[in-house]
């Protein structure tokens, strides 16, 4: 961020941050990642050197019951941690306190101290320690950073002043909302659509309309044409043993089917009259 600071023309006193804090303070820039590996070295450094920040102060009230909550609750506790577990035994903060796992007797007396605070302060405890944290925070900025406007606003925070009015608001987010659909319905929407429905979309329905060359119609009706013999027998290509059975076989059947037909049909007016005869006989018999 300090591309920004820079660019505004603001100042930070780095030394004097870095004593407020007491850690050491690197000027990065994410966006330009000029000092991104400086701030990682440093950290390195201070982690190798086990150096414990100074801790913040806050007002007697808290302070007196952070003292009663580390002698009541945190006496197992390593030194330079029981600052951080009694802030946090302060705020209720459910996962440390399950993971601690204090006694019943423990935790009625801590709940106490708290709520003895929480009636002096007429605030929860969270929300004390909230307030206490931005306080700290507030001096911290007045004591290392220069703002080369004091006093005046810049350019998005006028914007924020305007739009987030309490009853201007409301009404800009109204023509805005219209602003934005007259724009994609009427005008941009519009010339999109008819770009869609004249171009891409007309090709397609223009693809789909070509005519295809129709397929010729097969008769389902069965051909009376009775197969000669010839067309019944395979090329020499195709003589295989269970070929040549098959057409043997089909040969045969319609040779058969030939003579029962010719024996069956009457040739001649004798015949018939032979039947006539028969039949009468046979009525006198």
């Amino acid at each position: 961020m300090m591309d920004i600071v820079e660019k505004n023309g603001d100042k930070i006193d780095i030394r004097k941050l870095a004593k407020d804090l007491s850690v050491p303070v690197v000027e990065i820039s994410a966006l330009k990642g000029t000092a991104v590996m400086d701030a990682a070295e440093a950290a390195i450094k201070v982690a190798k050197a086990n150096m414990i920040p100074k801790a913040q102060t806050f007002s007697s009230d808290v302070e007196a019951a952070l003292t009663k909550i580390e002698a009541l609750a945190l006496a197992d506790i390593p030194e330079a941690q029981r600052r951080w577990y009694a802030v946090k035994l302060f705020e209720r903060d459910d996962k440390v306190l399950a993971s601690m796992g204090l006694s019943d007797d423990i935790q009625k007396s801590v709940e106490d101290v708290i709520a003895g605070v929480e009636a002096a302060e007429d605030d929860d405890a969270e929300s004390i320690i909230t307030n206490e944290r931005y306080m700290k925070i507030g001096e911290v900025i007045s004591d290392s950073y220069v703002k080369q406007n004091r006093g005046e606003l810049s350019t998005s925070d006028k914007i924020d002043k305007v739009v987030t009015n309490r009853w201007r608001g409301l009404p800009i987010f109204v023509a805005v909302m219209f602003l934005v659909y007259y724009i994609s319905v009427t005008t941009v929407g519009t010339w999109a659509t008819d770009w869609a429905n004249d171009g891409v979309l007309k090709q397609q329905r223009r693809a789909r309309s070509t005519p295809v060359s129709p397929v010729p119609k097969m008769s389902s009706a069965p051909s009376k044409t009775v197969p000669s013999e010839t067309s019944m027998k395979p090329s020499a290509a195709m003589e295989t043993p269970w070929r040549k059975r098959a057409s043997t076989w089909a040969m045969q059947s319609m040779k058969r089917s030939k003579q029962t037909v010719s024996r069956t049909r009457p040739t001649t007016a004798s015949g018939s009259q032979a039947s006539r005869s028969w039949s009468s006989s046979g009525s006198t018999d």
